[in-house]
């Protein structure tokens, strides 16, 4: 049982610290707000892939959220951009 809690512990840790790694969700809708802002608009294509990209990373979240709840851990904080900017 104890090496079970040890494997579910260290499953729970990396599946939170790869949620945590929203990097490129983050960095494409900076270079998006970047577009908008310089030429008013984002291309069909690139914004297509943003919100597949941000559909695929939102359906991880709710599992690792459903995850958590099961094994009644906290979810970790994650980083934003900036409203502002």
């Amino acid at each position: 049982m104890v090496n079970t809690d040890i494997n579910v512990n260290r499953m729970a840790k990396t599946t939170f610290s790869n949620l945590q790694r929203n990097d490129k969700v983050l960095g494409e809708e900076k270079y998006n707000r970047k577009l908008r802002e310089t030429k008013g608009e984002v291309p069909p294509d690139r914004q297509l892939s943003h919100d597949k990209l941000v559909a695929s990373f939102q359906a991880f979240y709710d599992c690792t959220s459903k995850l958590a709840d099961l094994l009644n851990f906290s979810m970790p904080k994650l980083r934003q951009l900036p409203s502002g900017r």
